[in-house]
């Protein structure tokens, strides 16, 4: 069981309940966010965008509520946002340089799924 009993992706019998906590999805973020940064980094060879299609993917999952393989989900997401970044313009960072990707995805879900300042 995770730290809340809320999902276990060791036991294929229960992958993954709706996205239930932050706990919850600040542990898969810890096991599983380096990998998917280096799938987007190496799509997009630019560190913003890069963090931009991981913060896109877990702001995805967040909002998902019958997801059977949340991993799965994230390396598809990971993946589709990062080739999206491919096809349109970068635009100006707007986070400072020195966030970390799970800053980035820590900041977008405690300020209620954005990363712009109004």
């Amino acid at each position: 069981m995770g730290r809340n009993g809320n999902f276990h992706t060791s036991h294929p019998a229960k992958l993954w309940q709706p996205m239930p906590d932050r706990a919850a999805l600040a542990d898969l973020y810890d096991r599983h966010a380096p990998r998917l940064y280096a799938i987007a980094l190496r799509i997009t060879s630019d560190t913003n965008a890069a963090a931009d299609a991981l913060e896109a993917a877990f702001m995805a999952l967040s909002r998902e509520d019958d997801i059977q393989d949340p991993v799965n989900y994230l390396i598809r997401a990971t993946r589709d946002c990062a080739l999206a970044r491919q096809t349109r313009p970068a635009s100006a960072a707007v986070v400072p340089m020195e966030a970390t990707p799970r800053a980035l995805v820590e900041d977008a879900w405690y300020n209620e799924g954005s990363l712009r300042q109004e």
